[in-house]
Formats: C-alpha cells, structure tokens, sequence
C-alpha cells in the first residue's frame, strides 16, 4: 500500500467533466482523501460517498465527503443498498483487485438502471511498456502503468470485452494521450508481423482510457449467466434464446462448476463446439465417455467435431452410433431447438 499522501490527493480533473450535472447520488470507490467527491460537491448538489481502504487516508475524506466506508472494495461493497446511485466512479480501481469483473457485477446492481459508470484504466499497450517488454527492462515503479499496486493490467480491447460480457453498455470511449517517439525499427517489426502500423501507432500512444457505461438492456438477463442457483441448462436456454454471448456462459462454468458435474460438462462441450473450439469440445466429450453414459446427443456432438477436423472415419463411427445408444439427454431440447450445424 502507497502511503506518500500526494499519490492520494489528485484532483483528477480530467474525469470531473464526465460526471452528469444531474447525478445526486455518487459513489466514488478508491476515494482517497476525497478531494475528487469535494470538487463535484463544489460544482452541485449532491451526496458523495466513498469507499477506501487507506485508514490513515480515509480519516481526511470523511472530512471532505458526506459518507466513507473504510476498507477494501471487496468487503465495503456489500454493505450498500442496492438501486441507490445514479453514478459511480472508479478512478484507477480496477487494475488493483483480483477480480474486477465481480465488482463490477456487485456494483450493477448498486446503481439505478439509469446511473453511469465512469472508469479510467491505465493502457497497459502504451508505448513506453511495449518498450520495456521488448527490450526486457519490465520493472514496476511507485507511480503510472506499471504502479507497483497493480495487478490486472488492460488494453482497449480486454476493457470492451469485461464491460460487454458482464452486461454494461459503452456510452463513451475517451482517452489521455503520452506522444512519444517510436523506436523505428520496432515499426518495421511491428509492420513485418502483419499488425495494422496505424492502429498500433494510436493505442500505443495512449496513456489511460475513460469509459463510461450504463447497464444495457439484457443486463437483467446476462446477470442470470451469473447465477449459480440457476440450472446450468436454463441458462444454457436463455443464452441461446436471446442471442447473449454464449462465451459469458463457457467462462462461467469453468470458473464455478464442478467439472466432474455431467450436466456440466454436457453444456460445455455443446458451448465449445458452437464456438469452434472443437478439439476441446472432445477433450470434454471423452471425459462423459469414461462414464458410460454415452447418448445419442453426444454421438451427434462427437461426430459434428470430429467432420470438422476432417477425421470422417471416426466421425461417421459415431454417427452409426446414434441409432443404437440410449435416447436420453439432459441438453436434447437445447440440441433441437438450436442444432450444431
């Protein structure tokens, strides 16, 4: 932990703008001494609390703030009622916990279905790291990208995905730019590898993104993909029927579900086969086989992977073994109504 006060008493003017004049409810996690929450009570009219996990530091935002929960996100997060703001900030948070997505997912349902998100994260793609990476000087420092703090690290790219695959809607996509002179025989590296010299040249020069984000309008159902009291095929279903992303389901079976679960891994081989994984999908498949409960279903999976990696052999073996196996299924009407073609 960072104990030079002055790491904590940014004004960070530069996410002030974003925050809506409307907004009379704010939650601004990692407050620090709370000078950022002062700025936008000096502005309007609102009630600002925020969460820090600095004691010493949080003692001076309780004297700048209306509320403020001491202690680490994680834990402070569960105590606050549920639909109660109209905005929430994490200035620089997310890259310091372990699981950012999971904050996320508790934070949405804190805020009203209309609140905005406001997020900056520090480009991990910039310039001066790819750098360091290349030329294998890599080394944490007090401040900036590589904060010794630090310890999940984000592109443009990863930042849509984890807001998309948790139900957030991007509203804007902003950005702090570090010009910096490009070593040009990495470019001609870069450029002899095949990556687009223009894009590169963009992100690389950018030092930190700001993202706003409100939640989107499957975020009632996306949230169920999370739910864990939900049968797996249920919400196998309600991927399936509302055209989500199947691939928030897939992770969250391999991260939460017991992997000898048969269900389970009926929906997992299905999910990575539509999702042309087909290798895995039989890696999966072959652990049901070693149960002895071979179906017609899993025949079809099996055989659709197998065409697909050109092994007809095998592939027309257990297309012969549907006829003759048991019919029962626990995904048959998910494999009826949403075939692998």
């Amino acid at each position: 932990m960072n104990n030079d006060l002055s790491y904590y008493s940014n004004l960070r003017e530069e996410i002030l703008y974003l925050v809506p004049y409307q907004a009379s409810n704010i939650l601004d996690i990692g407050c620090a001494t709370g000078n950022f929450g002062k700025s936008i009570k000096q502005r309007q009219k609102a009630h600002v609390t925020g969460i820090e996990i600095n004691q010493k530091i949080a003692q001076i935002a309780k004297q700048n703030i209306d509320d403020v929960y001491i202690g680490n996100v994680e834990s402070q997060v569960l105590l606050l009622n549920d639909n109660s703001y109209d905005c929430i900030v994490l200035a620089d948070v997310l890259e310091h916990l372990k699981n950012p997505e999971q904050i996320l997912t508790q934070l949405s349902k804190k805020i009203t279905d209309q609140g905005l998100f406001l997020i900056s994260i520090p480009n991990f793609s910039n310039y001066h790291v790819i750098d360091k990476i290349i030329f294998g000087k890599f080394a944490y420092q007090s401040s900036g990208i590589l904060d010794k703090t630090h310890i999940k690290f984000f592109t443009k790219s990863s930042i849509i995905d984890m807001l998309n695959n948790i139900g957030l809607e991007i509203q804007s996509f902003d950005y702090a730019i570090n010009l910096v002179k490009i070593n040009t025989d990495i470019i001609k590296a870069i450029e002899n590898y095949g990556i687009d010299i223009k894009v590169f040249l963009q992100e690389s020069e950018y030092s930190q993104y700001f993202v706003t984000a409100k939640k989107s309008t499957n975020y009632s159902l996306i949230n169920k993909m999370f739910d864990n009291r939900i049968n797996i095929v249920d919400r196998l279903f309600i991927a399936l029927k509302n055209n989500l992303n199947t691939s928030i389901l897939k992770n969250e079976i391999l991260k939460h579900t017991d992997q000898e679960n048969i269900l389970s891994l009926y929906c997992l081989s299905y999910l990575f086969s539509i999702n042309n994984e087909y290798k895995i999908s039989i890696s999966i498949l072959e652990k049901i086989l070693l149960t002895k409960k071979l179906n017609k279903d899993i025949c079809a999976i099996f055989s659709y992977n197998l065409k697909k990696l050109n092994d007809l052999n095998l592939s027309t073996y257990f297309t012969n073994r549907i006829a003759i196996v048991s019919d029962y299924s626990p995904i048959k009407e998910i494999l009826y109504n949403y075939p692998l073609n």
